[in-house]
C-alpha cells in the first residue's frame, strides 16, 4: 500500500505597483509688460503682470522691484524713473503652494535735450534809446544737469510787424536748476523809435558734458 503523499500549498504573492500623479507642485510663470520701456525723465512706466500664470494652481502674490530702490505688490504697477539711467525691473510671482518664479526687463531713462528745459521765466521790452539794453528778463535751466553754454536770441520789428533785426545773449557754466539775469541790447542798426515790440527764443545750448 502506497503511503499519502503529503499536500504542499503554494501561495503566489503579488506586488501591486501604485503610481501616484499630480502630487507635485508645478510652478508658476512669471510674464509681465511694461510700457513705455524708454524715453526722457521724469518717465513714468506703467507695468502689467496678467500674462503671468499657473498650471496647477493660483497666484496669490506679485513683488516689483523697480532696479532704482522702489517697489510694490500687484497684478499691475505703474513707477516714475526720475533720474537718466538703465535700470532692471523684477517681477516676482508665488503660488498657493509657495512655489515662486521671477523675470525681469530692462527700462532705459535718457536725460531731456536742454531745448525742452531751459525755461524763460520772465522778460520784459523797454523803450530805450538806440544801444541800450531793452529787453531783459530772467532765465532757468530746469535740466538736471551743468549746460556749456545757452544762446537766448531776441527779434525786434517795428509797428507794421516787419524784423528791423535781432541780438542775442551768452551766458555759460550753468548749473542743474540754476536762474539767472539778460539783458539784450536793441540792434545799433535801428533807430528809435523804429522798435516798436520784440520776441525772444532759445536758440542754443550745450550740455557741459559734450
Amino acid at each position: 500500500m502506497k503511503a499519502k503523499q503529503p499536500f504542499v500549498t503554494v501561495v503566489l504573492g503579488i506586488t501591486r505597483l501604485i503610481l501616484l500623479t499630480g502630487c507635485r507642485n508645478l510652478s508658476p510663470v512669471a510674464s509681465f509688460t511694461c510700457n513705455p520701456s524708454s524715453g526722457q525723465c521724469p518717465l513714468t512706466v506703467s507695468f502689467g503682470a496678467s500674462a503671468s500664470s499657473d498650471p496647477d494652481g493660483s497666484i496669490v502674490s506679485y513683488e516689483w522691484s523697480f532696479g532704482d530702490g522702489g517697489s510694490d505688490t500687484g497684478v499691475t504697477a505703474s513707477h516714475t524713473y526720475q533720474t537718466a539711467g538703465t535700470y532692471t525691473t523684477m517681477l516676482k510671482v508665488t503660488d498657493n503652494e509657495g512655489a515662486t518664479d521671477s523675470t525681469s526687463l530692462t527700462i532705459q531713462v535718457n536725460e531731456p535735450p536742454c531745448s525742452q528745459c531751459i525755461e524763460i521765466v520772465e522778460w520784459q521790452f523797454g523803450r530805450n534809446h538806440r544801444g541800450a539794453p531793452c529787453v531783459t528778463g530772467v532765465a532757468r535751466n530746469d535740466c538736471p544737469y551743468a549746460l556749456k553754454y545757452v544762446e537766448l536770441f531776441a527779434y525786434f520789428y517795428d509797428a507794421d510787424d516787419i524784423g528791423i533785426g535781432s541780438y542775442w545773449h551768452f551766458m555759460s557754466g550753468v548749473a542743474p536748476h540754476e536762474e539767472w539775469s539778460f539783458e539784450i541790447e536793441c540792434p545799433i542798426s535801428a533807430v528809435w523809435p523804429e522798435v516798436t515790440h520784440a520776441s525772444i527764443e532759445l536758440h542754443s545750448c550745450t550740455p557741459a558734458s559734450q
